[in-house]
């Protein structure tokens, strides 16, 4: 029999697995800066065409985010530091702020 240790505190990640979790990031941005610019650059040209270009601006605006966020994601994962519950608000936190700093831009492009 085994007991279930829900709600139990996590102990604390290594330090080298911490720093193992930040070059997995920072080396999976480097991957990922390229195809998030591309797709920046589509966005904003997108944007300035009448008509459907805005909301193929904010399909290639999405992709940008979502490419965005999987270095952080890589570099959690490599750390291990979170738990089920704290993905979820790891997860919301990154959307809220994302949103929060694109979501602006992106309406007023969708507003002209």
């Amino acid at each position: 029999m085994t007991i279930d240790a829900q709600g139990a505190p996590t102990p604390r990640a290594p330090e080298k697995r911490r720093l193992a979790g930040v070059g997995v990031g920072a080396g999976v941005l480097v991957l990922v800066a390229v195809p998030v610019s591309i797709s920046v650059v589509l966005a904003v040209f997108s944007f300035s065409e009448p008509g459907s270009g805005r909301w193929i601006g904010a399909l290639f605006a999405g992709f940008a985010l979502i490419l965005l966020a999987i270095p952080v994601v890589a570099g959690l994962l490599t750390a291990r530091v979170l738990t089920a519950s704290g993905w979820k608000v790891t997860l919301v936190i990154t959307a809220l702020g994302l949103g929060l700093l694109l979501g602006p831009l992106t309406l007023s492009r969708l507003g002209q």
